[in-house]
C-alpha cells in the first residue's frame, strides 16, 4: 500500500518525520494474506494498524488506549496511518499479540538492518560511568601529624 501524501500545510514536523520513517521501512514489512470468506464484517487491514504501532513507537505514546485517542482526534496521523475509521482496542490488542507471536515486525526490521549494514563494519564504543568509591582528599598516612583547617 503506497504512503498517502498529505499537503504541507495538513501536517506538523512530528508527521513529515513520521512519513519519512515510513517511506524507509514500509518497503521492508511483508504483506500479509488474509482470508475472507465474504460472511460478517471484513477485517482491518494490517498496514494501517502496523503503521499506527510504529506512530506510537515514534511519537512516544505510551499505551495503545492513548494512541487510540490520538487516532480518534488527529486527523492527520490517521489519514497517514491509513485508517478511513479507527478499529476497536479489542482488535488493536489482537493484532497486535499475532505481531508478537510471528516476530513478523522484528524479523522485517531485522532484514533492513541487515540488508542496510551490508559490507560495512559497525562499530560501538561503550564508556563504563559506574561510581568509584574513592576519597575526596588523600589520606595522611602518619598518624602523628595533624591537619590545619
Amino acid at each position: 500500500m503506497p504512503l498517502l501524501i498529505i499537503g504541507n500545510s495538513d501536517t506538523r514536523v512530528g508527521h513529515r518525520s513520521f512519513l519519512a520513517l515510513l517511506s524507509v521501512i514500509e518497503e521492508h514489512i511483508p504483506q500479509f494474506e488474509r482470508s475472507y470468506k465474504g460472511r460478517g464484517r471484513s477485517p482491518p487491514q494490517d498496514i494501517p494498524i502496523i503503521r499506527a504501532f510504529l506512530a506510537k513507537a515514534f511519537l512516544r505514546i505510551d499505551s495503545s488506549y492513548r494512541l487510540l485517542q490520538r487516532l480518534r482526534s488527529d486527523s492527520s496521523l490517521r489519514k497517514i496511518c491509513g485508517f478511513t475509521t479507527v478499529p476497536s482496542p479489542a482488535t488493536f490488542s489482537r493484532r497486535l499479540s499475532e505481531y508478537e507471536d510471528t516476530h513478523i515486525i522484528e524479523q522485517s526490521l531485522y532484514r533492513m538492518v541487515r540488508e542496510y549494514h551490508r559490507g560495512r563494519l559497525v562499530a560501538h564504543i561503550s564508556h563504563d560511568s559506574t561510581e568509584i568509591e574513592a576519597r575526596e582528599k588523600p589520606k595522611n598516612k602518619k598518624n602523628e601529624v595533624k591537619q590545619k583547617y
